[in-house]
């Protein structure tokens, strides 16, 4: 045989990547340097995907036009019996998660994050792929690039939220680095996603949270009630309201967390973006019996059950009223805080 036919056959013996798996490289790692390129091309790939069996009839037709479903990935080593399988990617990514080039790491981060939001490409992977998937994203999690963990977040969000059962048994370390993205993370993405990624899990009525956790994590939710992203409001109050299920109910650091946001929470009723606004009514129901206060309580819990629909500005002037009704001159902690959500009720409506 030709020379340059048998040294291409050596290369792929021994693993070297051949021209065209460098070009296929290159290709990935200038995707995964733009998260929304990523999501955007890869819907485009799953789309048109075979096994969607929705593929470009005009691309079928003329074999010469490039065939974008069947483009390999960055990787090394061959692929499962697949060949040609967008199923392939993720086994070709996984070695790159672990290079010592953050470019490479972080573009087969962002690749594989998405992925993992895919029924079509992920949906049938066998167990052993789930646990080298999940198991390279965690490590991502602690990596020294915050751009890198923030992804590798993203990519376990995905996760939960697409497939709660095939990651269940990483579910302790999984919550822990949600955890720890919400209480440390200065990456405002990172943290949405954590966010979002732990009130998926939260919702499981066989979840399971310390209460040591939970009031730190309820306290750190709280600075996030009043961003200016909705999507960071919106999160932060749903997890708040979750929390309330892991915590006793005599517990006063609680209880003090609930009634120093409870004037906050109220505001937020009349969020302009609806869906903060529904995540306000919930957590505030959740949340109502912490309240000392009992006519606040008996408000709130009669106003705000699902199914009422209260007149919002009626229920908060209602709300300043019950917060100010038999409330002693010489204030205790209890009558502060009561007086304190008052006067952040009355200063928003003169405003508004």
């Amino acid at each position: 045989m030709p020379w340059p036919y048998n040294r291409r056959r050596q290369q792929r013996k021994e693993g070297a990547p051949t021209s065209w798996e460098n070009q296929a490289k290159a290709i990935w790692r200038f995707l995964g340097a733009d998260p929304t390129l990523t999501r955007e091309v890869l819907h485009i790939l799953l789309c048109d995907s075979p096994e969607k069996g929705q593929a470009n009839a005009r691309q079928s037709q003329d074999r010469s036009c490039p065939q974008p479903a069947r483009l390999l990935p960055a990787g090394h080593g061959d692929p499962p019996k697949a060949t040609g399988s967008l199923k392939s990617i993720p086994w070709l990514l996984l070695p790159s998660l672990q290079a010592s080039q953050e470019g490479e790491r972080m573009a087969c981060t962002v690749l594989l994050a998405e992925f993992l939001g895919s029924p079509l490409l992920m949906g049938n992977e066998p167990k052993a792929m789930w646990k080298q998937v999940v198991k390279s994203m965690l490590q991502r999690t602690e990596d020294s690039n915050i751009h890198i963990r923030g992804r590798a977040l993203h990519g376990l969000r995905n996760a939960v939220t697409e497939f709660p059962d095939k990651v269940r048994k990483k579910r302790d370390q999984i919550l822990g680095s949600f955890v720890r993205a919400v209480c440390e993370s200065c990456d405002p993405h990172a943290v949405l996603d954590a966010m979002e990624g732990l009130c998926w899990m939260l919702w499981d009525p066989k979840a399971s949270l310390k209460a040591h956790v939970a009031i730190p994590l309820a306290l750190q939710a709280r600075t996030f009630f009043e961003d200016e992203n909705s999507g960071l409001r919106r999160a932060s109050m749903e997890l708040f309201g979750h929390l309330s299920k892991f915590v006793c109910k005599k517990s006063s650091l609680f209880r003090a967390e609930v009634e120093e946001s409870m004037g906050t929470l109220l505001i937020h009723l009349q969020d302009g973006d609806p869906q903060v606004a529904q995540a306000c009514r919930v957590a505030l129901l959740r949340c109502a019996p912490f309240l000392s206060f009992q006519l606040l309580r008996a408000l709130v819990q009669s106003q705000l059950v699902e199914g009422a629909a209260p007149v919002i500005p009626a229920f908060l002037s209602e709300a300043c009223s019950t917060l100010l009704q038999d409330c002693p001159k010489r204030l205790s902690k209890k009558a502060a805080l009561r007086a304190a959500a008052a006067q952040q009720l009355i200063g928003y409506m003169m405003d508004n």
